[in-house]
């Protein structure tokens, strides 16, 4: 899947991009909506994410990008390197590159922004997503860690451990 660029100017024109638009994606059971990162000449990442309780990748870092949450609704552990937390909504989360770290989004569910500093992520999503219909989203691969480890690697990260408990 790709971006049809008619669709979106060069970010060098600037953009504005209305509420409820951008590239919609079901990756990994979660709905995430691409508003950069897709585009011709996009330096970084920016998505709105609706994450489905219990969603938890597994440990892995990003070689070459800094990537940062910022929790609009629900509850989501983290852990950073050798740090646990619980962010809340309202609550920022930066983790520079290099540095493993993995979340558990709690029971009720979240919707955050995730921001990265290329556009690595957003094309790992698209890779390893499909595109959003509408119904119900299609079943989670997310237990499938020999896949979800092998898309990481042609994107720049490493899966380095197990999802949170």
């Amino acid at each position: 899947m790709s971006v049809d660029p008619e669709a979106q100017p060069a970010a060098s024109d600037g953009r504005c991009l209305p509420a409820h638009e951008g590239q919609r994606v079901w990756f990994l059971g979660n709905l995430m909506t691409i508003k950069c990162g897709g585009g011709p000449g996009d330096a970084m990442t920016f998505i709105e994410a609706q994450l489905h309780a219990g969603h938890a990748p597994p440990l892995h870092l990003h070689r070459h990008e800094d990537e940062a949450f910022y929790v609009l609704e629900g509850e989501v552990r983290f852990r950073c390197g050798s740090r646990d937390f619980e962010a809340v909504s309202g609550d920022y989360v930066f983790v520079p590159r290099g540095v493993p770290h993995a979340f558990k989004v709690g029971a009720n569910g979240a919707r955050a922004l995730m921001v990265a500093s290329s556009p690595q992520l957003a094309a790992f999503i698209v890779a390893g997503g499909e595109p959003a219909q509408s119904g119900p989203p299609p079943r989670s691969t997310a237990d499938d860690l020999a896949r979800v480890s092998e898309l990481a690697a042609r994107h720049d990260m490493n899966v380095v451990g197990p999802p949170l408990p």
